[in-house]
């Protein structure tokens, strides 16, 4: 078909069918790919959602992880919005990036007030967990505090 990238539209049918079985692993795998391959293709919405639900909560490689990373830093240059702020700080809690974490938290926060968006209170209860040192995400990654990353 012209004007189709098949190999992408395989790779997000993938990614609903790993999410709906709950193969967590394989979903981080192929969300790896989509990111790093076809991230330029992905909106900001559709991959913000994308990074929350099969990245973030499940996923426990670094390398997928890294990649969610690189992705949301490059959006948020042109995009900001809390749901995208609290994200990036979510996954930068989850790396082991607390104190970076905490001011992005903040900042979604900030942007909230300004633009309501009515995520408030679940930006206040991630930001409370940051604080109080207590994972944010569904799968048994424990929390790191110490580790420090320089991008």
């Amino acid at each position: 078909y012209p004007n189709y990238d098949l190999e992408y539209i395989l790779l997000q049918l993938q990614v609903s069918y790993f999410q709906a079985n709950k193969q967590w692993q394989q979903c981080g795998d192929i969300m790896y790919e989509i990111l790093s391959q076809y991230g330029n293709k992905v909106d900001y919405f559709e991959g913000n959602t994308l990074i929350w639900y099969n990245v973030f909560l499940h996923a426990k490689e670094p390398k997928v992880l890294n990649e969610a990373l690189r992705w949301l830093e490059k959006s948020l240059k042109v995009n900001q919005r809390p749901y995208m702020l609290d994200t990036y700080a979510n996954l930068l809690y989850k790396t082991g990036q607390l104190q970076k974490a905490l001011e992005f938290e903040q900042k979604a926060l900030r942007c909230e007030e300004e633009n309501g968006n009515g995520v408030k209170s679940d930006l206040l209860i991630n930001f409370d967990k940051m604080r109080n040192q207590q994972p944010t995400w569904l799968d048994d990654t424990p929390v790191k505090v110490s580790q420090i990353k320089n991008n």
